[in-house]
């Protein structure tokens, strides 16, 4: 069926034909359509905010005779599965071409047959990761430390995360709760600029405990003549500071490091770990980065050759490694 057709006949009154316009007071329109498999695209689930609408979406796709259909602003997304189109295919194409193939693997079939844009295509790097689990605001405990977890990169932006740490006893677990990241752009994109902010916006909660941790390399990288960075850090956050505040390690090797994590996301160690909505550029590297051949992070790059992803999960690697060293054990 071509969903395309009800958008012309329900939703809008279109001629293509100028003399028939002007004479009838019509308007000539020129779609866009885009047609697409239901892989994993970060420009689509920003474009039509997928996550919205996830209850609704779940709730429709997985049936031989519904499909989801809405209406945003000037847009129409339409998510239908294989079903809708079972009468152009050959007799038995589904069943043994997408079904019996992926007999075990829920998420192939939740993917290719009914359209799901929440199914994981299984070349995730963070491939534990639950966005309705992991993503969500948690009140932490009063007077909490904080740990600022920090990347060096300056394109496309300089990074910090920042974390709140606890122990419950009734469960006998941690919990971490990433409650905000603080992420500049040129021409700010500079360790002076990102601790005179980080200051700016928490050093009320920094008075109850501050701790440092990140990557290794700035402790070699010279931001000026004299100083590195975490000379900087140093200098600009002293009177939050103190004898055991610096939490820098040397840099884990990065898949030991990403088994680490998706360990973490799991479970299978003793922390619970959430991160606020806020944290949208660390929720993109969860949802979107995908694992190489070598097992390491494929950054993709944007027009101008600049790694869209890879800097807030590398400082939340940089975290988890210097924080809970105790449970990561690499094979």
């Amino acid at each position: 069926r071509d969903w395309s057709s009800d958008v012309c006949s329900s939703d809008l009154d279109i001629i293509t034909d100028e003399g028939l316009a002007n004479e009838q007071g019509l308007f000539g329109f020129n779609p866009l359509n885009i047609h697409t498999s239901p892989g994993k695209c970060d420009w689509l689930y920003e474009w039509f905010d997928f996550y919205k609408f996830q209850e609704q979406i779940t709730s429709s796709i997985f049936s031989k005779t519904d499909y989801f259909r809405k209406r945003i602003g000037d847009k129409l997304m339409v998510i239908s599965s294989s079903y809708h189109n079972e009468e152009n295919l050959p007799k038995g194409y589904i069943e043994k071409k997408i079904v019996e193939p992926n007999a075990h693997n829920e998420n192939k079939v939740n993917m290719n047959l009914y359209g799901s844009p929440f199914a994981k295509d299984g070349s995730e790097y963070y491939n534990q990761f639950d966005r309705n689990k992991h993503v969500k605001d948690v009140d932490c405990p009063a007077n909490c430390a904080i740990t600022v977890s920090l990347d060096f990169n300056r394109i496309p932006y300089i990074t910090a995360g920042l974390y709140k740490t606890w122990y419950k006893e009734d469960v006998q677990r941690w919990h971490v709760h990433r409650f905000d990241e603080v992420c500049l752009p040129p021409p700010y994109n500079t360790t002076e600029h990102l601790c005179n902010r980080l200051s700016e916006l928490y050093g009320h909660e920094f008075e109850n405990g501050l701790f440092i941790t990140g990557d290794y390399s700035g402790k070699n990288r010279r931001t000026n003549s004299i100083e590195d960075d975490y000379m900087v850090v140093w200098r600009v956050l002293k009177k939050y500071l103190g004898n055991t505040s610096d939490r820098v390690i040397v840099n884990e090797p990065v898949v030991n490091r990403k088994e680490f994590m998706n360990k973490v996301f799991y479970g299978s160690v003793p922390i619970d770990y959430t991160m606020a909505p806020r944290c949208k550029n660390l929720i993109k590297d969860c949802e979107f980065i995908k694992e190489g051949p070598d097992g390491g992070k494929i950054k993709p790059k944007d027009g101008n050759g600049q790694e869209k992803y890879g800097h807030c999960s590398d400082e939340q690697e940089y975290y988890y490694t210097s924080t809970f060293k105790q449970y990561y054990k690499p094979k």
